[in-house]
């Protein structure tokens, strides 16, 4: 007889946040990116997507040298490895709406 049970209790977690958004609660949006490179590597982590994020690393120039665009998805974390790129600045840009969070690199 617990299966019924986790089954309701699931069912009232899925209303719940039916109800939430119906009610335009939901979770802001805020983003992480490393400040500095460590090990050659940086890291961009957000929560609260509820749209869709675009991630870009551009060199100095402006040239898009990696992109991706993440699905809805309320979580995500990645790290970049920068330790291949030639020697300059990059930039690791992330987009979620009218969003933009921007962090400058210098490669050595």
């Amino acid at each position: 007889m617990t299966l019924p049970r986790v089954f309701i209790t699931w069912a009232c977690v899925q209303e719940n946040l039916l109800a939430a958004a119906r009610h335009g609660l939901r979770q802001k949006f805020s983003a992480y990116v490393s400040p500095e490179i460590t090990d050659g590597l940086i890291k961009a982590a957000y929560e609260g997507n509820n749209e869709g994020v675009y991630l870009s690393i551009t060199n100095k120039n402006g040239a898009v040298i990696y992109s991706e665009r993440t699905g809805i998805q309320s979580n995500f974390t990645r790290r970049y490895d920068l330790s291949k790129l030639p020697k300059g600045k990059c930039t690791l840009q992330v987009l979620h709406g009218e969003k933009n969070i921007e962090q400058t690199y210098e490669v050595k």
